[in-house]
Parts: C-alpha cells; structure tokens; sequence
C-alpha cells in the first residue's frame, strides 16, 4: 500500500474515531451547552433588541471553507452563527444571492437588503457605517506563487511583478497605498485570483492562508505554494452589523464568548479534516464497534499524527526562522532586540557597524551604557511609552562609537508586554542630520548675501536716482536759461528806454510806468524761480491734488525750451463724463512733486524723441499732444509725441530699470524704469506706451479720488 493510500485509510480511521467520541459524548455536550446560555447576561436594551424579533437578512457569499453558497448555505461561519441563533434564540435569514463585496457593503450602509455580513476586517472606515463583533477568525496574509518561479522571501521581491487581489478587501487597500511599485490585477474572489497565479496571468496572489490553501486542496492547484508572510499581519474578521443595531453586535460577541472549546473545535473540525459521508449511521455502529479496536487505532494514530506533525512544524518553523533570520540579517537599518530597562538581547550588523563595534561585544551590553547623556531622560520616557503598550513612532537620540565619537540614530519600536522585551528598528542619520545643518547655514548666508546684494542694489538705484535728479537739474537750469533770455532782454530794453527818457526823448510810457513794467518782469522770473524750486523739493507727503495743475505747472517749466525748438504743445481736457462738471475734479491722491516728475521725464524723452525726428527728416514740424479724461474710476493722462514709433519688440521693455533706447551717452537709462516705479508703487497706478500714426504715446491711469476742493493744493 503507498503512502496516499494509507493516509486516506488512516484519515478515515481518524474520522470513525471523533465520530464516535462524539456520539458517546453528545449528551454531556448538550448539557454543557444549556450551563452556557446561563452564563449569557444580557443587558435591558439587548432584552428589548430580542423581544422586537427581529428577522436578520444575512447574506452568505463564498469564501470557502468559511462560506458555502450551496443550498443550503454552509461553513465554519454559518455553523458559528446557526449556533448563535439557537442559544440566544435569534431569527436570522440566510441569502446566497451573488452580490459584489462593494455591493454588499452599500447595502449594509444603507440598511436595504442585507442586515449582517459573516466575515469582515474590522477598519477605521468601516466603522463609520457599520458595527463589529469581536474578532473570531484569524488567518494570516500570505503570498502565494506557483512552485517552479523564482523565490519570494518577502513583498519587496514582488516590486514591478503582477499581483492578484480580491476587489473590496483591505489587501487592495493597502498595496495601492503603501506599494506603488506593485501591479495589481483585481478580481472578484479567491478560486478567481488563485487561477490567475496557476494560468500565469499573475505572478503571486496575497490572500488569507485558510481560505486560500483549502481552495488549493479542493481545486486541486498543484502548482501553487505558500511562499512567504506578508508585513499586513493577521486577517482578522468579524461579524459586521449595520450601525444601528449594536445590540445584536454585543449580543454575539456575549454568546460567542460563551462558546467552550469543544464546541469551537467541532466546528473547525468538521470544515478542516476530511468528513464521512452524509446519510451513513457510522454514531449508531461505532458505539459498538469502537471499544474493541479504540487502543490498537489509538496507538497508531497517535504514532503516526504525532511523526507527521512534528514534521510539518519542523519544516514550517525552519522556513520562518529562515524568512526571519533573513529579514533581521538586512544591514540597511539597524535591529534590535532589547529588555525595557536596557540590556540588549540581540542585534543585527547594522548596529555594530555603525558604532565600530563586533557583533559579539555588543551582545548583552545595556545601551544605556553608551547612550550620550544628554539624551538618557528622553529616552527613558520613551522606553515608558513602550512598557505601557505605547509604540514609538519616530525618537531620536546618540550612542557612543568605539572611537569616542557619538552617532545620531532615528528610532521607531513596540515592546511585548508578555516578556518585557522592545523590538525596535533604527537608521543611522548623523551624516544626514550633518548635510542638513551644512545646508542650513548655507541658506542662511544665502539669505544674507542676498539681503547684501539687495541692499547694494538699492544703493545703486538710489545713486541712479540722485544722478536721474542732477541730470534733470541740469535741463531745468537750461529750461531756466530759455525761461529768463525774453525777460532780460525787454529789461534790457525798458533801461535803453529810461536812458533815452533822460536824453529828453518823449515815449508814450513815462518812467513810474516803465518801473512797475520792471518789477511786473521780476515778479516774474521769481516765480520761475520758485517753480523750479518747487519741482526739486524733497518733502513727499501725500495728498488730494489736482491732475491739471500739475500738469500745466510742469509745462510752464518746459515751455520756452520747446518753444525754441519750434515744438507746439496741445492740452485737451475732455470733460464728456466729469462727475463734478470742472477740470479741477481731475483728482489723484500722492506726492505731487513725484507726479511732476513722472510728467517732466515724460515732456522730456518726447522733446528728445521730436529732435531726434526732426533731424532724421529735415522736418521742422513737432508737437506734444496732451489730454485728459475720465475713463471708468480712472483718470487717464495721455501724453502723445510726434517721433519715430519704437520697435514692437522693445516697446513693452522701456520702462524696465537700465534699458533705454537713446544712444550711449545720452540719458539715464533710468527715468521711465523710475516713473513706472512712482506711477504704480507711489500712486497705485498704471504706465505704457503705444506707437500710434502720429508717433508714440504714453499712457498713464490714475485711481480717481472723490472731489474734496479743501484737499486741492
């Protein structure tokens, strides 16, 4: 007979035996089952829950061995909840209808249809819509592989593989988010992501071990293994109830806790070891037949289970020790296994490496020892944490090298509380922390040589203000000159007249007429004089001043100089849409010197720019047209010039800082940079220029200001 044959006969054998310990004990088991229901003490509000007979809608899906969607409806979870139903006296229905897991979960939500789901993993999420048992399955997450591929010792050695998972389940959930680098292929269940792996659609399959490893045996998968644990833990579930029953949940996990362990066993044993066949009597026979042949089979099967399962525990608990020996081993971080109160138990390379020590000094030595003092409060607290159940997130603190050195390390732990001991995982960032600091103080003077070089800069456009300024000074004294010249020259005159006058010759003015002609010209040149005075001031205070006067002030200044270049000035006010019907409601609101000069630079470049024309074309022909409107809330100033257009391509750069279209030599390059600056900085305005048939204008806006004739200067 070979090995399977006699596994089969053995295993057959193994089932007569608990058949008939359970028929003989049958009676006890339901007198211990009524003690149980005593030992259920339900609450006033779990009383109320039960007298309103509820029927709960439970749909069954299929997630062998724990759900069946036969007819009817079996598996360890329906048997847990049949058993529920009866000790507390429960009406439940029991539904196989093939809904999707979303599907279900909506309809649990939205309490229409389903009133209770057997298995689910308790999450935050979840909760939120629905309310759980206690956890009374558990199976941990595994990877499954087909046996003939490459090795898998860990979920890493899946990156850029393809994995089968099961839509809905907390598995998807967290390789999405946590492992990018993994392709998912999602189907609806296991036998579904089980096939993929054996057809080579996938190359792995991470699933609960219990159901996945009953759906090998069953569909008979021989190419398929379990090949290594996963870092998700345990796959824990529970019964999940809609949210407005927490009776029911707490009903349940009352009654399961009264549960014994033969009943609990029962049920894992019908559904994980091989059944007889339903319809044969074997209670009835074996009652007779067991007493003569129960110690030569026990013998036997104790000798033969025991072999085989210290065999398979031998094997599973090499394989785990390798997969964890092989995980600790890693050197990329540090490992350790330390007692709370410092002595430590094991280590990987990672640590003595990094601190230059062996393996073996390190072994057993308390890392208090080489702690930095200056860290051991903080360090202690956080070993604190750790004794009251507490993990350790994220911890900083140093240990001293072999050379008297000390390196920074960044820590994350939990501690078992069973046996006192911290598991803890590091990473050694003293270089890390090093180049952070470097580069701190890096953009620290960074900062510094930029707030220098700004600092400078300023300087700078201050020096080219002051040279912008002297530079107009200069024009204004030749402004002055052309102002003064027809001045002196009638004085002059009226003094030949007064002469002449003396000689005995008659003028129709007599000499008291011909003094006050004198003093009116005086007058005269002095309030040129302070005119121009006016326009260097330094005072910047702000306030309401009217647009007209200002410009018409200006003017005055430049007049007789463009006079002399025959250069014909035009101002127009259009009034169409004035609020306050008068050209002194064109109001704007800062420094009225700032604005005057804005205007002369302005007056300026145009003079410049006619001259430069005139002398290109042989035309004697200039002129500066000025206006003046209401546009929106705005006061719009244009100041047309009969030059040369300016280049599309630098026309929008003229008023950046530096630039200028003049030869080298001439001008400041910084006036209309200068009077962009007040004109939008100073004064919340606007500045450009646009080539027009004429030549080119430049347009200023100015917010309009309400009409206050005390505020105009």
């Amino acid at each position: 007979m070979n090995t399977r044959y006699l596994l089969i006969v053995i295993t057959f054998l193994i089932a007569l035996v608990v058949i008939a310990n359970n028929a003989i004990a049958q009676d006890g088991q339901n007198n211990s089952n009524l003690l149980n229901i005593n030992k259920i003490i339900l609450t006033p509000e779990e009383r109320k829950w039960l007298d309103k007979h509820h029927v709960v809608k439970i749909n069954v899906g299929s997630a062998p061995p724990y759900q069946f969607r036969s007819n009817p409806p079996t598996g360890i979870s329906v048997d847990y909840i049949k058993l529920i139903a009866e000790k507390i006296g429960i009406n439940i229905q029991l539904d196989t209808t093939p809904y999707m897991w979303s599907e279900k979960l909506r309809m649990l939500k939205d309490k229409n249809g389903i009133d209770m789901v057997l298995t689910i993993n308790p999450t935050p999420e979840r909760e939120e819509y629905i309310e759980f048992t206690d956890n009374y399955l558990t199976s941990p997450w595994v990877i499954f592989n087909r046996e003939k591929d490459s090795f898998i010792g860990n979920i890493s050695d899946l990156y850029g593989k393809t994995v089968s998972v099961q839509k809905g389940y907390v598995v998807q959930t967290l390789l999405e988010k946590e492992y990018p680098a993994i392709k998912l292929l999602v189907v609806k269940n296991t036998d579904d992501a089980l096939k993929a792996v054996s057809t080579k659609k996938a190359d792995a399959f991470i699933g609960n071990l219990t159901i996945g490893s009953y759906s090998i045996i069953r569909d008979g998968f021989d190419n398929l293994r379990v090949a290594a644990p996963t870092p998700f833990g345990n796959h824990s579930q529970a019964m999940g109830v809609r949210k407005d029953w927490p009776e029911l949940a707490s009903i349940i996990n009352k009654t399961l806790h009264s549960f014994t362990l033969e009943e609990h066993s029962e049920i894992s044993d019908r559904w994980m070891s091989v059944n007889p066949q339903q319809g044969l009597r074997w209670r009835d026979v074996m009652k007779w037949v067991t007493p003569f042949v129960f110690v030569l089979l026990l013998i036997i099967l104790i000798i033969y289970y025991s072999y085989r399962k210290l065999q398979k525990e031998t094997l599973e608990r090499k394989k785990n020790e390798f997969i964890v020996e092989k995980f600790f081993e890693q050197q990329i971080n540090v490992h350790v296994i330390a007692e709370l109160n410092g002595p430590v138990r094991r280590v990987n390379n990672g640590w003595p490496n990094a601190l230059g020590y062996t393996k073996e000094e390190f072994e057993g030595i308390n890392f208090y020892d080489i702690l930095h003092p200056d860290d051991f409060e903080g360090t202690k607290n956080e070993m604190a944490k750790l004794g009251q159940g507490e993990p350790v997130l994220y911890f900083e603190n140093r240990y001293r090298h072999k050379d008297g050195s000390y390196r920074l390390f960044a820590w994350s732990a939990i501690a078992s509380q069973e046996d006192q001991l911290s598991y803890a995982v590091a990473s050694d960032i003293t270089e890390k922390k090093k180049y952070e600091l470097e580069l701190k103080e890096l953009n620290e003077k960074l900062e510094l040589k930029v707030q220098e070089e700004v600092e400078k800069n300023n300087q700078k456009e201050k020096l080219l203000f002051e040279h912008k300024r002297f530079a107009d000074m200069g024009r204004m004294i030749s402004a002055i000159a052309h102002q003064w010249r027809q001045p002196l020259n009638n004085i002059y005159l009226i003094l030949q007249i007064m002469e002449e006058i003396d000689d005995g010759i008659d003028y129709e003015d007599d000499k008291k007429e011909l003094y006050r002609k004198i003093e009116n010209i005086v007058k005269y040149m002095s309030e040129t004089i302070d005119d121009f005075r006016d326009y260097f001031s330094d005072k910047k205070e702000k306030h309401n001043f009217s647009i007209v006067e200002e410009i018409q002030g200006t003017l005055s200044l430049v007049d007789s100089q463009l006079k002399s270049q025959e250069i014909s000035v035009e101002f127009k006010i259009n009034e169409s849409d004035n609020p306050y019907n008068n050209e002194e409601s064109f109001l704007c609101y800062g420094a009225p010197g700032d604005f005057r000069q804005v205007l002369l630079n302005i007056f300026n470049n145009a003079h410049d720019a006619i001259i430069d024309y005139q002398e290109k074309n042989s035309s004697e022909y200039g002129k500066i047209t000025i206006s003046i409107e209401y546009e929106s809330n705005d006061c719009h100033i244009t100041i047309e010039n009969t030059g040369d257009n300016i280049p599309d391509d630098i026309l929008g750069r003229i008023f950046h800082p530096y630039f200028t279209t003049k030869d080298e030599g001439k001008g400041t390059v910084i006036g209309l940079y200068m009077s962009r600056m007040i004109i939008e900085q100073e004064m919340n305005g606007k500045i450009y220029a646009k080539n027009t048939e004429a030549g080119v204008a430049v347009h200023v806006l100015l917010p309009q200001v309400a009409q206050d004739e005390n505020a105009v200067k």
